[in-house]
């Protein structure tokens, strides 16, 4: 029956908590279920070494984002907020406790009208480390996002993946913003080997709009990053890249997509030629 699945499953994912290694991390599914309703939300769960973990809820609203740090954008005068929130300096036994587990998934599993934001946000995320929410904004790097603006915007879940799979709660982590480059990079790249031996004219009109589309969106995106906001100084070269990427892809695309001559058209240029 569901119980002993469940508890099934707790026990195999405590042991498999207790196997991450240090700088290893897991994202997991999160929020909550309610008789007549749902909201998702992902988690991240990080071993950051020394006996601490670090555990995070990327969550894209609207339920929820009262509860996450704000923040205004100087130039627009909009607010953003800190869509993934981070408990930092968790001790090893409060993710090792199957109590922890069990409340937080059976929020999943058990629909109820208890299931909610402030269950999760004031009872069981402040117990990981005994300390109030937002005394946690300091204790680590922290991005800040326009959130969706609609609800349906919201329930598309693309910027939820996203950041679940660019994030790295940890100190001195590159930024999500710079892995979220990189991850479309790689996307572009594999387009471009897709069409790299494409002949002349042979591509249909809709795709090349839509890869001509893509090209502008990483470049809307790669013009927004700051060269300091990473660190280590490798922003730079990644924007290279993307460039010389988007390029390449333009100029492939140009031939690619390009209208062939029709009979007419090619006697005509040769008339003239000729008369030339």
């Amino acid at each position: 029956n569901l119980d002993a699945l469940f508890l099934n499953f707790i026990n195999t994912f405590v042991n498999m908590v207790g196997n991450l290694q240090t700088e290893q991390q897991v994202v997991l599914p999160g929020g909550w279920q309610q008789p007549n309703k749902a909201h998702l939300c992902l988690y991240i769960l990080r071993n950051t070494g020394s006996g601490k973990f670090s555990f995070s809820v990327i969550n894209t609203g609207p339920d929820g984002l009262e509860y996450h740090p704000s923040n205004f954008d100087s130039t627009t005068g909009r607010q953003t907020k800190q869509l993934c929130m981070t408990m930092w300096d968790i001790p090893a036994e409060r993710v090792l406790d199957s109590t922890f587990w069990v409340l937080l998934f059976r929020m999943q599993v058990y629909p109820s009208k208890k299931n909610d934001a402030a269950f999760l946000y004031t009872k069981l995320l402040t117990s990981l480390n005994s300390r109030p929410l937002l005394s946690n904004k300091e204790s680590g790097p922290a991005e800040f996002y326009y959130p969706p603006s609609t609800q349906e915007a919201a329930e598309q879940y693309h910027e939820l993946a996203r950041l679940a799979l660019t994030t790295i709660p940890d100190l001195g982590a590159r930024p999500s913003k710079f892995s979220a480059l990189l991850l479309m990079n790689a996307a572009v790249e594999i387009a471009y080997r897709g069409i790299e031996d494409a002949r002349p004219s042979s591509m249909d009109p809709e795709d090349s709009r839509i890869l001509k589309l893509t090209a502008r969106n990483l470049a809307n995106y790669a013009s927004t990053l700051e060269t300091e906001s990473v660190a280590d100084g490798s922003l730079g070269g990644a924007l290279t890249y993307t460039w010389d990427l988007l390029d390449r892809l333009l100029k492939k695309l140009a031939i690619a997509s390009s209208k062939p001559l029709d009979q007419h058209s090619a006697m005509g240029v040769g008339g003239r030629g000729d008369e030339i």
